[in-house]
């Protein structure tokens, strides 16, 4: 499984997360420890799930379930569509990234 196209594929609903989020709670900003899994599926795309934290500086409920959310309804296209594979990376998420987000088209 190709990480960086997962992670391409899953960051703008986590960003968007992020931004709901600090509409709630302005100050929030931190880092995520997570790992998800890719699984092939039937029509040659994979879908991300199975959601692990390993690690995370962020506490509000809602927040996580919609992080949760996000990775549940990714799906990425993958280069062999027999690709299993677990992706971890951590996510340091500032109020710059909410400005990005405003301005993306």
């Amino acid at each position: 499984v190709d990480a960086k196209v997962a992670i391409a594929a899953i960051f703008p609903k986590v960003r968007s997360c992020y931004v709901e989020l600090r509409q709630r709670a302005p100050q929030a900003q931190g880092r995520m420890l997570m790992r998800f899994r890719v699984s092939n599926g039937d029509d040659g795309r994979g879908s991300t799930g199975e959601l692990f934290l390993k690690e995370t500086q962020f506490t509000d409920p809602k927040y996580l379930t919609c992080v949760r959310d996000a990775i549940d309804s990714t799906k990425v296209t993958l280069k062999d569509p027999t690709a299993n594979g677990t992706v971890t990376f951590p996510l340091f998420l500032t109020p710059e990234d909410v400005d990005r987000h405003n301005s993306a088209p």
